[in-house]
Parts: structure tokens; C-alpha cells; sequence
């Protein structure tokens, strides 16, 4: 007679388990594994009222963006935002009071808006943000 191994049940629902669990634990670490980090930008003297800043990784890795409301920006632990150096973009829209076509439907018009932060800030950008353990706030005086 042919001799088989058998797991008993126990055994068995435990190694059916094991990959669930160690999902789980994956999926929990991920949702945190990055760090908070809140700053401020401002355009002269002023607090920059809207725009949006990025922060693209010098190194390989996820970059991050957050919106600028009334000069403060925020970006979560969850957003994944990691140790390192990064370069900085940051960007800003004011409406010029033209109406033009809309690219996207020609028979309609939309308001015409204007980049009103240099290009040595976003495009071109200049600036550089170097995330530590210890980084909790970034500001920026344009």
C-alpha cells in the first residue's frame, strides 16, 4: 500500500493562513510608511494664496504633491513621502480676465489664466528640499 503524508487540519488552515496574514501586515505598513511633513510658501511677502507644490525624488522613488491654500500645504505620512533629496516645484495660476478657445472643446471658451511663479521655482526649478527622521516643516520664501 502507497504511503502518503497528510497534514492534519489544524496544520493545514494555518499554512492557508500564513499568505493572508503576512498581506495584512504588508498592507498595514504600507499606509504609514512615509512621513508627514507640513511648510509654507510665500510669493514676495506674502503668503502664496493657491498653487501646488511637488516634490520629485533625486533619487529613484515616488514623488509627491500637495495643494497651497493661504501659504500652508500639508502632505500625509500616507502620501508615501520618503528620507532623501528632492527637487521642488512649485506652481501658481492667476486668471488674466481673457476669455480664449478651450483646446479641449474650440466651439467653447474658457478663462485664460497666467503662471504668475517664475520658472526658476517650478520648470526650471532651483529649489531642493532634503528629507531627514527629524523633518517636519519645509518653507519656501519665493
Amino acid at each position: 500500500m502507497n504511503k502518503r503524508n497528510h497534514l492534519d487540519g489544524a496544520t493545514f488552515r494555518r499554512l492557508l493562513l500564513l499568505p493572508l496574514a503576512m498581506l495584512l501586515v504588508v498592507g498595514c505598513k504600507s499606509e504609514s510608511s512615509g512621513l508627514a511633513v507640513t511648510g509654507s510658501v510665500t510669493l514676495g511677502s506674502d503668503p502664496l494664496p493657491v498653487g501646488t507644490i511637488f516634490l520629485h525624488p533625486l533619487q529613484a522613488g515616488k514623488g509627491v504633491v500637495a495643494d497651497i491654500v493661504e501659504g500652508r500645504f500639508e502632505i500625509a505620512a500616507s502620501e508615501g513621502l520618503q528620507i532623501g533629496e528632492y527637487r521642488v516645484e512649485i506652481y501658481s495660476e492667476k486668471a488674466t480676465g481673457r476669455q480664449i478657445p478651450n483646446p479641449d472643446a474650440p466651439d467653447q471658451m474658457m478663462e485664460e489664466t497666467k503662471q504668475i511663479i517664475p520658472r526658476r521655482y517650478n520648470t526650471e526649478s532651483e529649489l531642493t528640499a532634503k528629507i531627514t527622521d527629524n523633518t517636519s516643516e519645509l518653507d519656501y520664501e519665493l
